[in-house]
């Protein structure tokens, strides 16, 4: 075909062109891969990029020791259990269950309650509901990151979760910054960007993921071996510049499906 149309130029200088165009479209629209390598599995983007799997949730949000940031895909389960004032909380009996409260993360407006809050029916008075202990602007603030476990002196032993929350990429590094050297100065004072977590509060990360067709919340860190029952043959869709892309593997070798999931993913098992 490439002779007759040298043969013909007028042609050629239109339909060579198309042709060239269709294959680099073909060319670009590559998949995910997970493929074996060492020390670890990688994952190859379309761009042939390849992320080890310990990189995995790295590559998608800032993280470090004790900490990750709430990007946009990401939510927080946030719980937090009641006992009865007149009794010791050490006593079983005094206490009276627990309220709930989903934030999901938008690019404008940070933290927004996701869902119903699920209240008790009876709270003591003056224990204020679980959707008010991070402050209305404190939500509103762009940048959140979660420290699960914080010491706030050094001779403590229950180490409790901090969330901290700056309006510009520059000002929650420097928080964290001082954070990490004294997370007592960054909590004090009125400034809505820090919340000390009160005993009894338990936070959880996750994301948003649709299995066979149904959206589930799961923990921030699952894996996609952790979606039971898993079939001989399942699919991963994920996201690439905007649109899902098949993910390929072999799933007869368990070490591909350890694979971290992300915000977005879809799996049909």
């Amino acid at each position: 075909m490439i002779r007759e149309l040298i043969a013909r130029p007028a042609t050629a200088a239109i339909v060579l062109p198309l042709l060239l165009c269709a294959s680099c479209a073909t060319r670009s629209a590559g998949h995910y891969r997970l493929l074996p390598a060492q020390p670890e599995y990688v994952v190859q983007s379309p761009d042939a990029a390849r992320t080890p799997y310990p990189d995995v949730l790295r590559s998608y949000t800032a993280s470090g020791e004790g900490w990750v940031q709430l990007q946009p895909g990401i939510g927080l389960l946030m719980e937090r259990a009641y006992f009865r004032a007149e009794a010791p909380i050490e006593d079983i009996r005094s206490y009276l269950g627990t309220e709930t409260v989903r934030y999901r993360v938008t690019w404008t407006d940070g933290l927004t309650a996701s869902g119903p809050v699920q209240h008790l029916a009876e709270r003591p008075s003056t224990v204020p509901p679980v959707e008010q202990l991070i402050a209305e602007d404190q939500l509103r603030r762009r940048y959140h990151r979660l420290f699960y476990q914080v010491l706030l002196n050094p001779t403590d032993t229950h180490r409790v979760a901090i969330l901290v929350s700056g309006s510009s990429l520059e000002q929650i590094e420097s928080l964290t910054a001082s954070f990490l050297t004294n997370p007592k100065s960054v909590c004090a004072g009125s400034s809505h960007q820090c919340v000390i977590f009160p005993t009894h509060t338990s936070l959880s990360v996750e994301i948003e993921i649709v299995v066979d067709g149904v959206m589930q919340r799961v923990p921030w860190g699952r894996r996609l071996s952790d979606i039971r029952p898993l079939g001989p043959h399942p699919r991963l869709f994920r996201r690439y510049q905007g649109r899902l892309t098949p993910v390929e593997f072999d799933p007869t070798d368990s070490a591909t499906l350890a694979v971290p999931l992300l915000p977005g993913d879809r799996i049909q098992r």
